[in-house]
């Protein structure tokens, strides 16, 4: 718009024009998801008027095809090989088995991998197992040098093959570096995050039926991985790989551990039994979560029968609306994660950790949270200091399966009141979280930020 302005003298006649710029357009949703997608920071677009809950579902499905569409436009449909023919599909028509390997690269590291399908694929979507093979770290002259790796990974195909029950798709990646060895370095994490985001995207991965487990050094990995991302897993297992981890984190997360009896190497049957006690004693303040299962097999040492731990997975489905949540926000690998179901932090720890615990009661539309820091001892053997959080606001995102969002909402944080109000459904809100989480259960249309 151009507008001008006159300065009449008697001696004079003076035109200015003053050009005044007009506000930069509003981006369209499809150009606003690209943009998120290639890491740029844009306004949102105009959002659309206040939604009910009944259209909800139907907006978050427009949603998703429009992240799905972003997603293929950016290239993200080339990341994974795609579902291959089912084993059953193989042996109906006389072919032989030839696996098809990729490659995933997260910080100049390369992971192979292959899928393997088996059964039929249910109306929801494939199940995803998540395989993490035996082995570890060694001194070799290559990042792949080390052949007991590469037998252990053969080992994961030959027991999806044979072994494995379950229908599914069998995800089995190749350690990336056997100089480094571990399933929780940070490039592992990040590559098993782009992997989970786009088989969902493109492989029709159903999001609340994916499962991670391993034997061996790939259950230590488990170990690790499964409270640090138990909010994108419906269940975990270990197998002949005991050790301690994060038991809290596992409120809403099926755990089982397979191990033999004589397994002793490394303390791994002791500890086994220790880390499910540990949930246990959870559970017994908290009977409606820590779904856990030890299973020690008779006679057996190492080896064991790696049959029972898929098929024990299998049975559970994801909830991504626990009416409970208790995330100890610990850092693996120097990476904190600032999500954890329908919670979020606007900063993660600089030192330590935090406790959250948070709690949904839809009957009374009311939100219970307490949070603190927890900072380590500055030497060993001393005690750990808690406060209530001061370092980050907390970010509640909500929907009608956790409270009424036509009623108003109340929500405390360390026993104070620090919202009450409605709170309206938001096509924005659900966007910015289907972009910063990747996940369709995670694209919740209403959110508040509390804490100092």
């Amino acid at each position: 718009m151009i507008q001008s302005f006159s300065l009449i003298s008697a001696c004079s006649l003076l035109c200015m024009a003053v050009v005044q710029a007009e506000p930069a357009p509003q981006a369209s949703v499809p150009a606003w998801l690209d943009a998120s997608l290639a890491g740029k920071t844009t306004t949102l677009p105009a959002d659309a008027p206040a939604l009910s809950a009944a259209e909800v579902e139907a907006v978050q499905a427009d949603l998703w095809q429009a992240y799905s569409a972003s997603a293929k436009r950016a290239g993200w449909d080339k990341h994974l090989l795609p579902v291959p023919k089912t084993l059953e599909q193989l042996a109906a028509k006389g072919e032989k088995l030839e696996l098809k390997g990729g490659q995933l690269k997260a910080d100049g590291h390369v992971m192979p991998y292959v899928f393997m399908a088996k059964g039929e694929k249910p109306a929801t979507g494939w199940p995803m197992f998540i395989c993490l093979h035996g082995g570890g770290q060694h001194k070799v002259d290559t990042a792949h040098g080390w052949s007991v790796n590469s037998r252990e990974w053969q080992a994961q195909m030959r027991l999806t093959r044979g072994v494995y029950q379950p229908a599914g798709l069998y995800f089995i990646p190749r350690m990336a570096d056997d100089r480094l060895g571990r399933w929780w370095h940070k490039h592992n994490i990040d590559i098993f995050t782009r992997v989970i985001r786009d088989a969902v995207l493109f492989n029709d991965v159903d999001p609340n039926k994916i499962y991670i487990m391993g034997i061996s050094q790939g259950g230590y990995g488990t170990c690790h991985l499964a409270p640090f991302m138990a909010d994108q897993f419906a269940a975990a297992g270990s197998m002949a790989g005991g050790m301690m981890t994060v038991t809290e984190n596992l409120r809403n997360l099926p755990f089982r551990s397979d191990i033999g009896e004589n397994d002793t190497m490394y303390k791994r049957i002791k500890l086994a039994k220790k880390l499910h006690a540990a949930i246990d004693a959870h559970k017994a303040a908290d009977s409606q979560g820590y779904v856990n299962q030890l299973a020690i097999q008779k006679g057996r040492g190492h080896g064991i029968d790696y049959q029972h731990s898929p098929a024990w997975l299998a049975q559970h489905t994801r909830q991504p609306y626990p009416k409970k949540i208790v995330w100890r926000c610990h850092e693996k690998a120097k990476v904190y994660r600032d999500s954890f179901y329908w919670l979020g932090l606007t900063q993660t720890p600089e030192l330590g950790e935090f406790a959250i615990t948070a709690s949904a009661d839809k009957t009374k539309n009311l939100i219970t949270i307490t949070a603190e820091e927890v900072i380590p001892p500055k030497e060993k053997g001393g005690v750990s200091i808690r406060k209530a959080l001061q370092s980050s606001k907390i970010i509640v995102n909500l929907n009608d399966q956790l409270v009424d969002l036509d009623q108003v909402v109340t929500i405390m944080l360390n026993g104070k009141q620090v919202f009450k109000g409605k709170l309206p459904r938001s096509r924005n809100t659900m966007l910015k979280n289907l972009a910063q989480r990747g996940d369709p259960n995670y694209a919740f249309p209403a959110q508040v930020v509390v804490g100092p």
